[in-house]
Formats: C-alpha cells, sequence, structure tokens
C-alpha cells in the first residue's frame, strides 16, 4: 500500500467494500486455478477494440531471433491508439521488420498487429524487473 500512502484517490480507485481492486487482468481454469494475464492499464484501445500488449509480446517472443519484446500504444488521430513494438534481437539473427509482421498477421487479428517495430538494444524495466511501459 506505499504507493497509496497519503493519497485519497488512488485508494478510494484501488479499495472499495473492503476489497482490493489491483488492475490484474486474468482468469481461472476448470481446476480453480488463477493465471494472471496482464494488466487492465496496459490495455490499448485501437478503434474501439482492446489490445493487450502481454498477447502481442507473446506471439512476437516466439519468432527465433527475438530475446524479448514490449508492446505499447502510440496516439492516433482516427483509431485513438496504434500499436507498436520495441523489440531485442538476438545477435545471431538478421530478423527484419516485415518478417515480424508477417509473421504476426498471421497468428493476430489485423488491429492487434505492430503499426511500427523498432529494433532496439534493450526495453525499460522497472526495478523489479518487469517491463515498463509508462516510459513510452
Amino acid at each position: 500500500m506505499h504507493g497509496y500512502w497519503k493519497d485519497e484517490k488512488k485508494t478510494n480507485k484501488r479499495l472499495r467494500k473492503e476489497r482490493f481492486y489491483t488492475g490484474d487482468l486474468g482468469f481461472k481454469d476448470s481446476n480453480g486455478l488463477l493465471y494472471l494475464t496482464g494488466r487492465n492499464d496496459s490495455i490499448i484501445n485501437v478503434g474501439n477494440e482492446k489490445v493487450s500488449p502481454e498477447e502481442v509480446e507473446q506471439i512476437i517472443n516466439e519468432l527465433a531471433g527475438v530475446e524479448e519484446s514490449m508492446v505499447y500504444g502510440v496516439s492516433d488521430p482516427v483509431l485513438g491508439n496504434k500499436v507498436n513494438a520495441d523489440i531485442v534481437l538476438d545477435s545471431k539473427y538478421s530478423l527484419k521488420t516485415n518478417k515480424i509482421k508477417t509473421y504476426c498477421r498471421g497468428k493476430l487479428s489485423s488491429y492487434k498487429v505492430p503499426d511500427q517495430i523498432f529494433i532496439v538494444e534493450s526495453v525499460q524495466k522497472t526495478l523489479y524487473g518487469k517491463i515498463d511501459r509508462k516510459t513510452k
């Protein structure tokens, strides 16, 4: 609760009816096990369609030569947002962005395919080693 200390607005948003709402997204399987799949505050709204960046990252990371990826939304005057991706490649591979897009088109709905892909040296991480989408 450190992030909510003396911040009434944040506290009221998360604590309601004696429950703590984390903003995590997930599901329970048939055995009652809980799986966390993402965060509500990272969802990208593309033309009123919801895109989970973690879902797109999972597909991109399947490609041989991709070390890791970070998917995020960028403002678009028509759609509200577009999907972009920063990708760290293994130096042993020469993967091109058009091959990554083609692969994504075969696995994802068209609105989930990154509009722009940037090959980067690293993706920004939080102190705890998680992808830091707030830097974009």
